[in-house]
């Protein structure tokens, strides 16, 4: 039986169905048009019910599978956590630990060096245009360290920023200075300059500013090389 769905049972059981049975007892018995419209209206409303809880049944099991998915990951085991999340991903694709498990596929992909299968699911999970800023920025940085692995340098560079430009990461300061560096890879030392000025300007007091600060010194200096 399919993860989520209720058992027969489990339906027997269920008030709702309960209800369900005696309405259409009450349609035979009754037959006008009022009593049909009454329970049409009840049937609906108890239909509504009944998915919603199949619903939170498959958001339930999704998020198992991801919280198993995270042990295994936290545990350096990407080829397990793999299995995890993949099983979220593909049997529960439309609850939201689901859509995340495929977010956590990806990582995975990374970090196990499947870099095409992993630009593609970064890229598929940010066509669905997720809501959660700090969900979106995880998976534009995880794009562009798979395209900076990938040798696809200014790409990864303006991947970057786009993540640094989501207010609610607190990664910003990084991938500000994760975008210098890709630049400077690519030779735009330009825009690698204009990163790494931007991390030194609007956070000050972040850790990152050294490395801003070295970055820009070569930025600089390779702007100005013959």
């Amino acid at each position: 039986m399919a993860e989520g769905k209720l058992t027969k049972e489990e339906l027997r059981e269920d008030p709702l169905v309960t209800a369900l049975a005696e309405l259409k007892t009450f349609i035979q018995t009754q037959g006008n048009v009022l009593a049909i419209v009454l329970a049409v209206v009840i049937a609906l409303g108890a239909g509504f019910l009944i998915v919603r809880r199949v619903a939170a049944r498959a958001e339930q099991a999704a998020a198992v599978l991801l919280i198993e998915g995270e042990g295994q990951y936290m545990s350096e085991n990407p080829t397990e956590a793999l299995n995890k999340f993949q099983q979220a991903m593909d049997r529960h694709k439309n609850t939201r630990s689901g859509k995340i498990a495929m977010l956590r596929v990806a990582d995975c992909q990374l970090e196990l060096g499947n870099l095409e299968e992993a630009r593609r699911l970064y890229q598929r999970f940010l066509d669905r245009a997720p809501r959660d800023g700090l969900v979106r920025s995880s998976a534009l940085r995880g794009l562009a360290s798979t395209l900076d692995t990938m040798g696809q340098k200014e790409e990864a560079g303006r991947t970057f920023l786009k993540a640094a430009e989501i207010a609610a990461s607190p990664m910003r300061p990084d991938d500000l200075v994760s975008a210098g560096n890709a630049f400077l890879d690519a030779g735009k030392a330009g825009e690698a300059e204009a990163a790494f000025q931007k991390v030194i300007e609007t956070f000050p007091e972040s850790p990152r500013v050294r490395d801003a600060r070295e970055g820009l010194e070569m930025a600089k200096a390779r702007a100005g090389a013959p």
